[in-house]
């Protein structure tokens, strides 16, 4: 303790003396929105001081004109242990926590004046003070929910509390200093009676589950900071003062803004009639007038020319694309595979069916993908044997991703059969085949015509004509 700083202050009212004080006090400020609050708690000492200075400072507030703030009483502070399951620790001088370690404290608020409800609470405070860190880190003071005692309770009997990552959490890394932690919600439930009191369970943060930190109990004689629960009650307004005498006229202030317009004087009396002016100007066009009657109707024209043939039928497929590629060299006697076929069509002789099939394909190889040949296909779906209609695309190469590729084709029946038709393909190299790994459903859209639509289909090129202008784009 400081010189001069004897209890109960003994005239010391310095701020070092109150650190050392057994008691703290701290005032709010007079004429603040709550009236002003005081807060008087407990760093230990002997309870004659701590009681004779409790009533110095009761004294000192009372003549300030401040109102008093609370604090609990602690009653129960241990900790138990699942590596000691049946042992008990309410005489120990540390509360352990962390590891295998939980702790317990409760706190009694019957020292609280008669009728405090929730509402006469401004803040409540849990303190601890860290006496050993051997793992920092974060603590969380979750609210107990079951009852319990320090002599009785161990972990074959820890009682239950909230779920982590409910309660408040404080940073407790530094050893010799206390840690405060903002409880007060849980402590207006207490005194408006909605929650049992059963005080809180001390364990590592969500955040810092290795957190291994002691904090001193109450049987710790060495250094005797137990834990604290300090409460702000709100104070009522104080009177108000007399009114000050009136001060001197000030200057006179700037000329202010012009005001706004005044309502109009009532109507003179009408003029002498001024001369004739010369005439205006001609004036727009006024409005259309109503519409005529109809007249007859005229001969009827000339035919005009045939259009095409309607569709006979129009159907369509969706399906997923394939998983996998075959590697080849895409010859004839290659398997190719189907990426989106149509539903099955039957065709009479000389019935065309034009159709177009959309697909999604891609990779998630860095390096990409490559060597992929798409055609316009057939199926027979009697034999299931796949025959491609044209030469196929160029070798298409693509990056990471995944990109859409669309082919059309038509195809004739020579007799009446049974076929699906679409899109189908094949990959050249085996590495190839392999990333070619990431795709989406196909889209096939197929339209049945009779014969007389093949004059308005474009002919398509023969597998000559195909490659010869193949090259010549190259």
């Amino acid at each position: 303790m400081n010189a001069g700083c004897l209890p109960p202050f003994r005239g010391c009212l310095r701020e070092d003396c109150f650190k050392t004080l057994p008691w703290r006090l701290q005032s709010g400020i007079a004429g603040s929105p709550r009236g002003g609050r005081s807060t008087l708690h407990p760093t230990r000492g002997h309870p004659m001081i701590r009681s004779s200075l409790a009533l110095s400072a009761l004294t000192l507030l009372g003549l300030s004109g401040q109102a008093l703030a609370g604090e609990g009483i602690l009653t129960n502070d241990t900790h138990v242990s699942s590596a000691a399951p049946s042992t008990l620790f309410g005489t120990a001088p540390k509360i352990e926590v962390g590891g295998t370690n939980t702790g317990l404290v409760r706190f009694s608020l019957s020292n609280l004046p008669t009728g405090t409800t929730g509402a006469s609470v401004a803040k409540a405070s849990l303190l601890l003070f860290v006496s050993r860190v051997d793992a920092a880190g974060s603590i969380e003071a979750r609210q107990v929910t079951g009852s319990w005692a320090e002599n009785s309770t161990k972990f074959n009997n820890i009682p239950t509390a909230a779920a982590p990552g409910l309660g408040p959490v404080v940073d407790a890394s530094t050893v010799g200093k206390f840690v405060r932690l903002d409880v007060t919600a849980l402590v207006k439930q207490w005194l408006d009676g909605t929650t049992t009191n059963n005080g809180w369970m001390l364990s590592p943060a969500v955040a810092t589950p290795g957190a291994l930190i002691a904090f001193d109990a109450k049987e710790d004689t060495a250094t005797s900071h137990e834990a604290a629960l300090e409460i702000e009650l709100i104070g009522p307004a104080g009177p108000a003062g007399p009114t000050g005498p009136t001060g001197a006229t000030g200057p006179a202030g700037p000329t202010g803004p012009k005001g706004p317009k005044g309502n109009a004087g009532a109507t003179g009396a009408p003029g002498a009639t001024g001369a004739t002016g010369p005439q205006g100007p001609i004036g727009p066009q006024g409005l259309t007038g109503p519409e005529g009657t109809q007249g007859e109707t005229g001969p009827q024209g000339p035919a005009g020319p045939q259009g095409p043939a309607a569709a006979l039928r129009v159907l369509v497929s969706n399906s997923n694309a394939p998983t996998t590629f075959s590697a080849g060299v895409c010859a004839a006697t290659d398997a190719i595979l189907a990426f989106g076929l149509s539903p099955t069509i039957n065709l009479t002789a000389g019935q065309v069916v034009t159709f177009e099939t959309t697909m999604a394909l891609g990779t998630t190889t860095p390096t990409g993908a490559g060597s992929l040949r798409i055609y316009a296909c057939k199926r027979d779906a009697t034999s299931g044997l796949m025959t491609t209609l044209d030469i196929g695309s160029y070798d298409y190469r693509i990056g990471v991703g995944r990109y859409s590729f669309s082919r059309p084709g038509f195809y004739r029946a020579s007799t009446t059969e049974s076929v699906q038709v679409g899109t189908c393909g094949c990959v050249t190299n085996s590495t190839d085949a392999a990333a070619w790994n990431s795709h989406e459903i196909s889209r096939t859209v197929a339209m049945v015509h009779d014969a007389s639509v093949l004059s308005t289909i474009a002919p398509t090129l023969s597998p000559t004509e195909q490659a010869a202008r193949r090259a010549k784009k190259r």
